[in-house]
């Protein structure tokens, strides 16, 4: 196991009222009794010696009684690294209970040894003062009260642990996704399989966006997903966190992305009708892309911020026009005039084609040509689909009008007027 030949300490301070117990589990012969009569040592634990300590104001606390990690003896170190105090009881035979003083020794943690006998107590511990006790109804209410009458007095005396590793640091690793729920999802460390805790809402990385429940959604909160973060202990849980590495951005960004405010911002993607933007200072954003409009990776646009919700991770903006606006008037044309036009695209499923005004290059958006606005020619060949990107068309400007859904553009309606065959316009528009 990677923690016996690399041990290193928590990142979490010493909780002076965090009390381990390295001792047997189950039921257990004593190291010099009757082999054929055997003890309750958890029973020993639940019932008699946690209670009393809990009622003290204290914490204590075995490897096998707290989620987490898999690995007992990875959860055992952990505890021992946090504890205040160790208390190891060589009862029984155990190879974890010796194990666990040997890592409580190594700290140089404060400790208590319990035994049934002096003799019980290997050579290289007949040092300290153990407390000797009898596995009887009374043996065991005088343990209780020696115990705590030892933890107070050596709560009194100064921590001079070792550190193996400095405390001040996380490390960050990989993690693979093995499991999603609702709420949260397991992850299993790459380099050491042995690790896995769970990644819950709250701790998911501050640039990724939260839905208002649940977790995110996109590929790496899906199973063999990868994540990057760091293990750490939390109230007594083994839990993995993207934000213990990171600094937390959302003050500067409030600050720099104040709502009604134009930002500069590049577009990282574009996926269907979504472009995702980077914006100054590392926050990230997306827009909506309408029909007509085209946009690529590495863009520069001006966006509008509109929201800014540090409790969801979402900066949400719109994106503003790069070319006319509604003070701009001029640059568009005038309703009822006759222009030549070329189509940019075919909707039909829609129901409309979108055509460039070939007088008005510098547009930002194409018009709109419904099929309600089509001669009968020209809508037997949309209907058909013999109307392809590139054709020429004669139309007339039925409507400017401020666009609703996108403030600062105009949305332009044109109606057909392109002839059947020569130059003669035999229609006129329909509706």
């Amino acid at each position: 196991m990677s923690s016996l030949l690399r041990p290193t300490r928590s990142s979490e301070p010493v909780d002076d009222s965090l009390v381990f117990f390295a001792m047997p589990y189950g039921v257990k012969s004593l190291r010099r009794g009757d082999p054929h009569v055997s003890h309750n040592f958890t029973d020993l634990y639940e019932y008699q010696i946690k209670r009393p300590l809990i009622a003290a104001g204290l914490r204590p606390q075995r490897a096998d009684e707290r989620p987490g990690a898999e690995l007992v003896s990875t959860v055992a170190w952990e505890g021992i690294d946090r504890a205040g105090i160790v208390v190891v009881d060589f009862s029984a035979v155990s190879e974890s209970v010796a194990l666990e003083c040997g890592w409580a020794m190594c700290l140089h943690k404060r400790m208590i040894v319990l035994a049934q006998s002096e003799e019980d107590i290997p050579t290289n511990l007949r040092g300290l003062r153990p407390i000797v006790y009898d596995f009887t109804p009374k043996g065991t209410g005088e343990l209780v009260e020696r115990l705590l009458a030892e933890i107070e007095r050596l709560r009194r005396q100064p921590l001079r642990e070792m550190d193996l590793t400095p405390r001040n640091s996380l490390t960050s690793t990989v993690v693979r996704v093995e499991a999603v729920f609702d709420d949260r999802v397991r992850v299993r460390d790459k380099l050491k399989p042995d690790r896995s805790a769970e990644l819950y809402r709250d701790d998911v990385s501050y640039t990724e966006v939260l839905p208002p429940k649940g977790m995110p959604k996109g590929k790496k909160f899906q199973v063999d997903g990868e994540l990057r973060g760091a293990f750490l202990l939390r109230d007594d849980v083994y839990i993995f966190s993207q934000k213990e590495i990171e600094d937390d951005p959302w003050d500067a960004w409030e600050t720099a992305y104040p709502v009604h405010s134009e930002v500069q911002a590049r577009v990282s993607n574009v996926v269907g009708h979504d472009a995702y933007i980077d914006l100054p200072g590392g926050g990230k954003s997306r827009f909506t892309v309408y029909p007509g409009e085209e946009v690529q990776r590495e863009d520069a646009v001006t966006v509008l911020i509109t929201r800014v919700d540090r409790a969801l991770h979402r900066i949400d903006v719109r994106r503003v026009a790069a070319a006319a606006t509604l003070t701009d008037r001029a640059a568009y044309p005038a309703e009822q005039e006759h222009l030549a036009a070329t189509v940019r695209d075919v909707r039909l499923d829609q129901g409309f084609l979108l055509v460039d005004l070939d007088e008005y290059p510098n547009l930002p958006r194409p018009a709109i040509l419904n099929i309600r606005k089509m001669t009968k020619d020209l809508r037997e060949q949309f209907e058909s689909e013999r109307i392809i990107k590139g054709d020429r068309l004669q139309v007339q400007v039925m409507t400017v009008t401020a666009d609703r859904k996108r403030p600062g553009l105009m949305k332009i309606e044109v109606g057909d007027l392109t002839p059947v065959d020569s130059g003669e316009l035999d229609q006129e528009p329909v509706g």
